[in-house]
């Protein structure tokens, strides 16, 4: 497990919900397979929501990988009433020039429907709390949050 799904994993379970990792270690090729290619975590509180966790860097990467060859499975994911968030961690400094920091996530939602999904920010604070999906018709969008902070 990752330090990044380790702080999903507490992030999620500090507002309440029920998490647990669903990717697996492959030991014949050294790599993570990912349930359905696009999902690490499966939470559930009043929702049941599929996370995929990483780093900051590496956020566009897999909003890309979502949006492109893990197209059916997030439609299919979201269709059967499932949420889907990319959580990315970011270092911040705690004070300006100090040398101190935490990770701080920044939180993308995928939503829409039929053959168009969308990514978008959605504010960290109030992720959990969570959202309904927009649907647009046949189309499916992403939503990414704002800088709420979990210390690290």
């Amino acid at each position: 497990m990752t330090i990044y799904t380790e702080k999903t994993l507490k992030f999620l379970r500090d507002r309440g919900d029920k998490a647990q990792v669903v990717e697996k270690w492959q030991q014949q090729s050294f790599r993570r397979i990912d349930l359905f290619g696009i999902i690490d975590i499966v939470s559930m509180g009043n929702k049941i929501r599929g996370v995929q966790s990483t780093s900051y860097g590496c956020r566009k990467e897999h909003i890309d990988k979502i949006l492109g060859e893990g197209l059916d499975a997030a439609q299919r994911w979201i269709a059967a009433g499932g949420e889907l968030y990319l959580f990315s961690w970011k270092k911040e400094k705690r004070k300006r020039g100090g040398k101190a920091f935490r990770y701080a996530p920044v939180i993308d939602r995928f939503v829409g429907g039929g053959s168009h999904i969308e990514s978008e920010t959605i504010p960290a604070a109030s992720a959990i709390v969570i959202l309904p999906i927009q649907c647009k018709g046949p189309e499916l969008t992403l939503h990414t949050p704002g800088k709420a902070g979990v210390e690290g």
